[in-house]
């Protein structure tokens, strides 16, 4: 991640300059930071939402205002872990989009883009989209991101109460000692919710203010608001689902924490990958789990009378 797939989409116009267009995008917030980093390039650009869905709007688009148009999706996708990691409940449409290959011409090309692609997905993006292989073209960059530390570590407190995100991030020292930007990752709304109200209970009133939840249950206002305290420095940091830290490009997080077990191997990359995007920064991931899902603690925990595989194999 933040290696600027998104760019790919938009290099077209460098070699067509009559060329427009049409992006389909996941969340309007990203669609307004598209709009605007376009705009900041000197491209026109128009991002369709409820405010901007007017007669004047489209009679624009008719007369070619806009090199790029960018509307909400169930039609298109931006980046292929809609499809096979939440195709089924974050936009049911992404995982019908085999069928846009039956709609379009044979000559038009996919392209799909993603910071984790493993070959099982590779090839189910393959069949679904009814690639071939003679006509298929494909680039494989290294996601390692050596300037992100990766370390896991074992809870220490049950994972209702957030303890052990606050014994990392240090709470209780806040008010003489701040802490470094973060982001903290659940796989639930209200994970993100509990483990912001927990740490208040150890701050100050005036000091609530710098840690908040991100999640695709708030409003493009807040959304837009808070990105901007965060880059003021105004916040700290925050808990956030998938979807709360999509587009949330800021180049100076310090420490991503994953909040209990997550079973996707891609998914969890993906949110580690939000850390050190600045160049020449340096950032932590810590992967905080649960002890039930660590090997020694299975060993501990077995049936009695059960004896341990011998070494080398042997029963």
């Amino acid at each position: 991640t933040g290696l600027g797939k998104t760019l790919t989409f938009f290099a077209p116009l460098l070699f067509n300059n009559n060329g427009i267009k049409i992006i389909i995008t996941a969340l309007n917030v990203l669609g307004e930071k598209n709009e605007q980093e376009l705009k900041e390039l000197g491209i026109n650009a128009i991002n369709i939402t409820a405010a901007t869905n007017m007669q004047q709007t489209f009679k624009d688009i008719a007369q070619g205002k806009y090199r790029v148009i960018i509307t909400s999706p169930e039609v298109i996708m931006n980046d292929s872990k809609f499809q096979f990691e939440w195709g089924n409940d974050f936009r049911p449409d992404y995982a019908d989009l085999g069928r846009l290959r039956w709609i379009l011409p044979s000559h038009v090309h996919f392209h799909v883009v993603s910071a984790t692609m493993p070959d099982s997905t590779l090839a189910d993006v393959k069949k679904k989209l009814q690639m071939k292989d003679s006509e298929t073209v494909i680039i494989r960059r290294s996601n390692d991101r050596p300037n992100v530390h990766i370390t896991v570590e074992e809870m220490k407190f049950s994972a209702a109460s957030a303890k052990d995100v606050e014994r990392i991030l240090r709470t209780h020292v806040w008010s003489v000692s701040p802490p470094p930007s973060f982001m903290v990752f659940a796989n639930a709304r209200r994970e993100t919710e509990r483990g912001v109200e927990s740490a208040w209970e150890n701050l100050p009133d005036d000091m609530r203010k710098k840690i908040i939840w991100f999640h695709a249950g708030m409003s493009d206002k807040f959304w837009r608001e808070s990105i901007e305290r965060i880059r003021k420095g105004e916040v700290y940091g925050g808990w956030f689902t998938d979807c709360g830290g999509m587009g949330l490009d800021i180049p100076f997080i310090q420490i991503i924490i994953q909040f209990r077990y997550v079973k996707s191997l891609c998914v969890l990359m993906q949110r580690f990958g939000r850390a050190g995007r600045g160049i020449g920064t340096e950032a932590c991931a810590i992967y905080l789990v649960e002890p039930k899902y660590f090997d020694c603690n299975k060993t501990q925990g077995a049936p009695t009378g059960q004896k341990r595989p011998a070494k080398g194999g042997q029963k």
